[in-house]
């Protein structure tokens, strides 16, 4: 969960719009606009998305009136549990004496840990032959080996919509999303393209093109 990523890692001061706030461990200062503009989504589709986290006891309210909302991150220890002095010491100690062997290893692997000459999977092949953006290959099968085999198989269905809007639209390269944030497992934004949810985009005109997002009427993200 990205939220988990956003919350304080410790209890702190900061100045928001004038005002200092307390934050406390796991907390973070919730913002749609910033979500929005992070993870790419529209500020309706953040929205149900921080409603789910709520019905489910992901995040919890702790402050929210008209200036500031603050959630606390349930089980955020869990997730980032508090070092010991002892632990912070041997991990520091740990991560030097390691140093050496994982830049050999990424020498002899190749970038991101991927094997010299090693191939991807016919699956991946199929996907990066149809996507319209051919961005940073080895970080996409890294985001691609991380998902099930239903999901890499919801997005071979996926991507064809996905490159069809694309054409439609006449979008620049700029504006395709690249494939390592199309694959991204948290945000799922293929499903978006699954066939039967995906409609093809209304009022296309030729003479609008290059693409314009301002120009369409927005679809999910």
């Amino acid at each position: 969960m990205d939220l988990v990523a956003l919350a304080s890692g410790k209890n702190k001061q900061v100045i928001f719009r004038g005002e200092s706030i307390d934050l406390k461990r796991g907390q973070i200062i919730l913002s749609e606009r910033f979500l929005s503009e992070r993870w790419m989504w529209s500020r309706e589709r953040v929205r149900r998305y921080l409603d789910f986290c709520f019905k489910n006891d992901q995040i919890r309210d702790h402050r929210r009136d008209h200036r500031i909302t603050i959630v606390s991150v349930m089980n955020y220890t869990t997730y980032n549990p508090i070092k010991t002095t002892d632990e912070t010491t041997k991990q520091t100690s740990d991560e030097t004496s390691d140093e050496t062997s994982d830049e050999t290893t990424t020498k002899k692997e190749g970038m991101n840990g991927i094997k010299k000459g090693k191939e991807y999977t016919p699956e991946f092949e199929t996907f990066w032959s149809i996507y319209p953006r051919k961005k940073e290959k080895k970080d996409a099968f890294i985001t691609w080996r991380n998902l099930s085999k239903t999901e890499q198989n919801e997005i071979l269905q996926a991507t064809p919509n996905y490159k069809k809007e694309v054409e439609l639209l006449g979008m620049g390269e700029k504006h395709i999303k690249y494939p390592k944030t199309f694959l991204n497992k948290e945000a799922q934004r293929w499903k978006d393209y699954l066939p039967g949810k995906w409609t093809p985009p209304l009022n296309v005109d030729p003479a609008k093109k290059p693409y314009d997002p301002k120009a369409w009427v927005e679809k999910g993200d």
